[in-house]
């Protein structure tokens, strides 16, 4: 009698479970395609950091989330727009010119118009700085 009853409440179980994930369906979509829209033709600006993946492979994936560990060759970009012909701008170029630099925690307020992050140039009195962008005016 057991084994039967247990055999029901699996199949009960299933069912309720099977129900629920389907009244999750709507929610899991992605929404209208107008929303989409609107980022790509509002400018809707976003950051981004460029390396060179080959000769920075095994340094980033030995110690990528020690906070204090500094590997040069980083470029923060902001791109001002969702699009593929959007200009790409050195955002930190005006503080360390042509020498190489790193860039880690970039963060962005929850209405979108700033960016925190942390910069390290190559000298050797350089050290972790803390930077705030704003992205209407493109002020660092």
């Amino acid at each position: 009698m057991s084994s039967l009853l247990t055999a029901f409440a699996r199949k009960f179980l299933v069912s309720t479970l099977l129900v629920l994930l389907a009244a999750c369906g709507e929610e899991l979509q992605v929404g209208e395609e107008n929303g989409q829209e609107r980022a790509i033709d509002g400018g809707t600006a976003f950051a981004f950091v460029s390396r060179d993946v080959e000769s920075d492979e095994t340094n980033l994936t030995s110690q990528s989330l020690d906070p204090s560990v500094y590997y040069p060759g980083a470029k923060l970009y902001v791109r001002n727009a969702i699009s593929s012909d959007a200009n790409d701008v050195e955002i930190l170029q005006d503080i360390f010119g042509s020498a190489q630099y790193d860039v880690k925690d970039l963060n962005v307020s929850s209405d979108g118009k700033l960016m925190v992050f942390s910069a390290h140039g190559n000298q050797a009195q350089d050290s972790w700085n803390l930077y705030e962008y704003e992205f209407e005016t493109g002020a660092l």
